[in-house]
């Protein structure tokens, strides 16, 4: 009844490429430098042709471990590590990650891993649960061991969320087989990923992203006289407000906070 049972395992975890030589591996996988030494990162481990498995990779598509840029493995909290391959990837391109550090329950979901170290797969369908812990959110993904390092897209916006890292137990006796552990949408714990956010300020962006514009403040008005303070304070509030008309939804709720400040009024919290 399994689907797949046919196909060669190859894979223990799984990763993504996030720059030209960087890859975004579980911290559960690669733990030291022993591992880093002694780990290939492979591309290409998948089935092009109905029926046909694979049974190797090409030269090109196998990189090495130079070194641990980050890594992190905070309990049930974030997990994740950057690994800096001994060459640059020129075959295949970075993908884009979420920049805005945060992401909504309900937001789709889908993944591409290596589950039960199996060739390339990809599973859709899934949705952020919870997104209020601190470090991961929690999603109803189909996902296995061997999944781990996997990256978690954005349905919508087809950017990197997060890192798939753990999850509910993936199987269960029948008898005296062990089959997939099924589970409803809303049911069992749930599949825990890494948010992005815990570990984007490590990964460059790329030519063609675009960034959230910086908010350039006006200069503080002088406070040598109190007329002039008086009339150069409201410059300095209508520079901001012009600003926040012309800014970003992000940067016009920034800016509308200060300038409640200013007035003395409560700022707004979302």
């Amino acid at each position: 009844d399994e689907p797949f049972r046919d196909q060669p395992m190859g894979a223990f975890c799984s990763g993504s490429l996030v720059g030209p030589d960087l890859i975004m591996p579980a911290g559960h996988s690669i733990k030291s430098e022993y591992d880093c030494n002694n780990t290939k990162f492979v591309f290409g481990f998948g089935i092009y042709q109905e029926g046909v498995y694979p049974q190797s990779v090409p030269a090109v598509d196998v990189f090495s471990c130079k070194a641990i840029v980050g890594r992190a493995m905070q309990g049930s909290g974030a997990d994740w590590a950057l690994i800096r391959l001994d060459k640059t990837v020129t075959n295949h391109k970075p993908l884009a990650i979420n920049r805005s550090g945060s992401i909504a329950k309900a937001t789709p979901l889908f993944v591409i891993g290596h589950p039960a170290g199996l060739p390339t797969k990809i599973a859709g369908g899934a949705s952020v649960r919870n997104a209020s812990p601190a470090g991961y959110f929690v999603a109803n993904l189909d996902t296995y061991g061997g999944n781990s390092g996997s990256a978690v897209f954005n349905n919508t916006t087809g950017k990197v969320e997060g890192i798939l890292v753990r999850g509910e137990t993936d199987y269960v006796y029948r008898g005296r087989c062990r089959v997939s552990n099924v589970c409803a949408n809303d049911g069992c714990r749930g599949e825990d990923v890494t948010k992005i956010s815990a570990l984007s300020h490590l990964i460059p962006a790329l030519e063609n992203e675009q960034a959230e514009p910086e908010i350039i403040f006006p200069p503080e008005p002088p406070v040598c006289q109190e007329s002039a303070k008086a009339g150069i304070g409201t410059q300095f509030m209508n520079q901001l407000k012009d600003m926040a008309r012309s800014g970003s939804p992000a940067q016009a709720d920034s800016i509308d906070n200060i300038l409640r400040l200013g007035e003395n009024k409560p700022v707004r919290v979302r």
